[in-house]
């Protein structure tokens, strides 16, 4: 079992810097044994979008949030090239507790990933 843990900084980096970054949890998974079970627990401060169409090998389709320009991107991509599931879209949740992001306001809600 390989388990990998993953916290990434907010937008505010440079494209650079982001492009850095995932590309860190790659080659850590790179490193893991093929025949491990692979867990990454991440917070990618990434909103993957409510729309699944296309998409339903990683995930299933949520009702809030739009795709972010970098981060949403990323973690579909690297969940896709790593046979993963992003496993908040899976499981029921009660319904105000679906929002963990909400702008002040109230107009948007984000389910961040």
């Amino acid at each position: 079992m390989t388990i990998i843990q993953v916290y990434a900084p907010n937008t505010s980096i440079s494209d650079q810097e982001a492009e850095e970054f995932y590309s860190q949890p790659q080659d850590t998974v790179d490193m893991a044994s093929k025949k491990d079970v692979l867990f990454v627990i991440e917070d990618f401060n990434a909103i993957v979008g409510h729309s699944n169409d296309g998409l339903e090998d990683v995930m299933v389709k949520v009702r809030h949030g739009r795709q972010s320009h970098r981060g949403g991107s990323a973690i579909i991509d690297f969940c896709r090239d790593n046979e993963l599931i992003i496993t908040n879209t899976i499981f029921s949740h009660i319904e105000r507790r679906k929002v963990t992001w909400r702008s002040p306001d109230g107009r948007t809600e984000n389910m961040i990933d």
